[in-house]
């Protein structure tokens, strides 16, 4: 049985000095999908080999932000994690079926 990767990545802005955005990033059988998600931060406030929110690294009036996102983004991972172990056990399981159900969804 094939098990679904899943990761968070940051994508950084185009403009110089504005928030990137986060993205989930989905690997099954070799095949790719992305799944941009609303959550926007600077990179200094991300930790990509933990995949977190690095808390306690920006000004005292944007950690409250920062942890409802991490908050956030957490419980998110959960639930598209939960959703997607659950549809593997289907042997009618793709990748692109789930992204754009969830994509309808949210």
């Amino acid at each position: 049985m094939h098990t679904t990767s899943i990761k968070i990545k940051y994508r950084s802005s185009t403009v110089p000095g504005q928030e990137g955005s986060l993205f989930f990033q989905f690997i099954y059988k070799r095949e790719v999908k992305i799944l941009t998600s609303s959550y926007k931060l600077f990179f200094h406030e991300w930790n990509p080999v933990l995949e977190k929110v690095r808390l306690g690294c920006s000004s005292p009036l944007r950690e409250p932000y920062l942890q409802k996102l991490s908050s956030g983004l957490s419980h998110e991972y959960e639930m598209i994690e939960k959703h997607i172990r659950r549809l593997e056990k289907s042997s009618a399981f793709n990748l692109q079926d789930f992204v754009r159900e969830y994509r309808n969804n949210n």
